[in-house]
């Protein structure tokens, strides 16, 4: 069988890491197979939870405590009180530029690269978030929490896909920041 046919063969069934064995000029190229595996280095890993832990902890104890805020109908006296809760979060200010900081990974850099444009995406719908809640326009507000759980689920999905744990301190650092002790949703 030719060498290309069994390359073919043994991409399709093994991992996308082991592509760099199959190259018929003789030549392992590490670089090439380390940038087709999906997950981040382990070091590079422990570099970003470590950026992530004090905006976790900032988190666990910045709770929104409004009082029956619903954020698909919100009382647009309340959205004073939800934007400087927004605003006072530093992960919407500084996560993003923190985490591209360390650098690209040894592995996984294009989930990782998919992650960080998640994040981006993320902070860019709570600023939205923030200018509706400051000039109290609860139908723009609404939309943008609309927009914001959905970026929040997609910021998830790309840090897991990238192979951070589920209870990293990235996943916790980017949380849906709408959540907390409001006595409604």
């Amino acid at each position: 069988m030719p060498i290309a046919r069994t390359c073919s063969l043994a991409l399709a069934l093994l991992a996308p890491g082991l592509l760099g064995a199959c190259g018929d000029s003789g030549s392992s190229d590490e670089s090439s197979a380390a940038a087709d595996t999906v997950t981040v280095d382990k070091a590079f890993r422990a570099r970003a939870e470590a950026v992530c832990g004090s905006y976790a902890r900032y988190n666990r104890t910045h709770l929104l405590e409004v009082a029956g805020f619903s954020r698909y109908a919100p009382d647009p006296s309340d959205l004073p009180d939800v934007a400087t809760h927004l605003q006072h979060n530093p992960a919407y200010d500084t996560l993003v530029a923190k985490l591209a900081a360390v650098g690209d990974p040894e592995t996984g850099g294009a989930a990782w690269s998919a992650a960080l444009r998640a994040m981006k995406d993320e902070v860019t719908v709570v600023h939205a978030e923030i200018a509706d809640a400051g000039h109290a326009d609860a139908d723009g507000f609404a939309k943008d929490a609309d927009r914001q759980a959905q970026s929040v689920t997609d910021v998830h999905a790309a840090l897991l896909h990238a192979g951070l744990s589920p209870t990293s301190a990235c996943l916790e650092a980017l949380r849906d920041p709408l959540l907390g002790r409001t006595g409604g949703e």
